[in-house]
């Protein structure tokens, strides 16, 4: 069933008209998937409404349930529109509602997600210091599998631009614990790719911000 749902809006290459993933399950997707959903219940309860009488060129009126082949597809597709609504009921209310509000991605971008499994893995061998929040390396291990909240994009901008100097300490391969937070935060280790994942942040902002 839900192989068939997700064709309608997949193309070939096992990704969707959007350029996601086949799999991917962000805001955007998900708010694509019931769409898809709602538009099919709703145009078969229309055609159910219709009736099951159609009038023939002559004026005469054919019984459209007359025929068994056609009682059997009328039974299948109940069962279908039963299915979907059932699928539509088993998903919790507040992800369909963030669904259909959210437009903007909030999956975090590839370089973002690599500068915070680097982060992860040197906070492992004891790199990070001790004033390292643990919220900070919960939200880098969102971050490490694509995703980030609105509250942590709303920081991530101002953060970086708080910190980003203490990269000036770094000493070629250096490992500080500057330098350790700021991949957790998805800076990366330069200036460059900080002012990146900086401005990245700002744009998604700015995105929310506009909605």
């Amino acid at each position: 069933m839900e192989d068939k749902e997700d064709n309608s809006f997949t193309q070939l290459g096992g990704k969707k008209k959007n350029g996601h993933k086949a799999n991917c399950k962000c805001p955007i997707c998900i708010n694509m998937k019931h769409a898809n959903k709602s538009k099919y219940i709703k145009n078969k309860k229309h055609n159910k409404r219709g009736g099951t009488r159609r009038k023939r060129k002559g004026g005469a009126e054919k019984d459209e349930d007359s025929s068994s082949d056609e009682e059997e597809k009328e039974e299948s597709d109940e069962e279908m529109e039963d299915e979907l609504e059932d699928e539509l009921e088993d998903e919790p209310e507040e992800m369909v509602e963030e669904a259909e509000l959210r437009a903007v991605d909030l999956s975090a971008p590839a370089f973002m997600r690599a500068s915070a499994k680097r982060g992860l893995a040197l906070h492992e061998q004891g790199l990070s210091g001790d004033g390292l929040m643990p919220q900070t390396v919960e939200d880098a291990r969102n971050m490490a599998a694509g995703q980030v909240t609105e509250a942590k994009w709303r920081k991530i901008g101002a953060w970086i631009a708080r910190h980003i100097d203490d990269l000036d300490a770094v000493q070629g391969d250096e490992i500080t614990a500057g330098l350790v937070a700021m991949l957790l935060w998805g800076g990366g280790s330069s200036k460059a790719s900080a002012r990146r994942a900086q401005e990245y942040a700002n744009r998604v902002v700015e995105r929310l911000d506009s909605e």
